[in-house]
């Protein structure tokens, strides 16, 4: 008789209830540029929702969290509101600087207070000080669709 198959024990993952999660991977291209690959992309994809206190749907996500992967110690990742466009997180412009290994790394949105939509740029950038970033290599300008909810 074949020995029984154990199930995979369950694995608790902190700050991903009531998230909607993006991957960004930072990865060099068949020319050797680095370059920002994200999921999802497309515009229509991404939604969270302002809710009223106490209200709303209670698994509709309130906020982003951003899973950053490949990102190198001689970079840095900006994500920031787009120019002329309103910025509906308060805690945003978002940047992390690169690890030495290149290991994930979260970030996330806190929710939102204002807006339809936040239009932002994703700017990878050479050098690991935030404060000067230097010579961008790559940017990306998603959109996260902000709806209320009721």
């Amino acid at each position: 008789m074949p020995p029984p198959v154990m199930a995979k024990k369950p694995e608790k993952i902190n700050g991903i209830q009531k998230r909607t999660l993006i991957q960004i991977t930072i990865a060099q291209d068949a020319s050797n540029d680095w370059k920002i690959y994200m999921y999802p992309q497309r515009e229509s994809d991404v939604v969270i929702y302002r809710k009223a206190a106490g209200k709303g749907h209670p698994a509709k996500p309130e906020q982003i969290r951003w899973v950053i992967e490949g990102l190198q110690t001689a970079q840095n990742l900006t994500l920031r509101t787009k120019a002329g466009d309103t910025n509906v997180f308060p805690d945003s412009p978002f940047t992390i600087s690169g690890k030495d290994d290149g290991s994930s790394t979260t970030i996330e949105s806190g929710a939102p207070d204002m807006g339809e939509e936040w239009n932002y740029d994703i700017i990878l950038y050479t050098g690991s000080n935030p404060d000067d970033p230097g010579s961008r290599l790559d940017i990306k300008d998603p959109t996260i669709e902000v709806k209320d909810d009721p």
